[in-house]
């Protein structure tokens, strides 16, 4: 493994300090049910930019690549910690049960299996390699199949989520 000074990493390490911090707040102010959800969002959101940055210091192939796949561990929950943060702030509250909730996650549960063994199978990245861009080593992929179903996934959850605070605006009561 090897590491070397990125400014491209910079505002990621910052990111990442920012979304810790916002995650152990929201986490000591439990009896808030919006702020427990909101911490473990923070939290992933915390981890996908730390081991972004760490990828991109990496000097060589095997670094970047490692780090990359361990991103994913914060990137995968964050859709459904949206979509669950949405219906707990906009207090649509059908019949969420754990297995319900359990649900919501199996997607990106089953994705991530898939990209933390893509070194094996190739369904996410079936050819990334390492290029020059303004002299700093640059990770390129070519995307597979599964990384198409997580984006389409994904972005079903954030318009679900999207729809439910534009629903919750029009209903709510105006102040004035």
């Amino acid at each position: 493994m090897a590491f070397r000074f990125s400014p491209y990493a910079v505002p990621l390490f910052l990111a990442a300090a920012m979304a810790f911090g916002l995650a152990w707040y929201a986490l000591h102010r439990r009896h808030h049910p919006e702020a427990r959800i909101f911490g473990l969002m923070t939290a992933a959101l915390g981890w996908w930019s730390l081991f972004y940055a760490i990828s991109i210091t990496g000097a060589d192939l095997e670094t970047q690549d490692l780090f990359n796949r361990i991103k994913y561990v914060g990137v995968m929950p964050v859709p459904p910690l949206w979509l669950l943060l949405a219906l707990q702030y906009t207090q649509y509250r059908p019949a969420l049960g754990w297995r319900k909730i359990g649900l919501l996650f199996a997607p990106g549960a089953l994705l991530l299996l898939i990209v933390l063994t893509d070194p094996l199978t190739h369904l996410w990245w079936p050819e990334h390699r390492l290029e020059a861009f303004h002299g700093w080593l640059v990770l390129v992929h070519s995307h597979g199949l599964a990384y198409y179903l997580h984006i389409t996934v994904t972005y079903l959850y954030i318009l679900l989520g999207l729809a439910l605070y534009v629903r919750f605006y029009v209903r709510a009561q105006r102040i004035y």
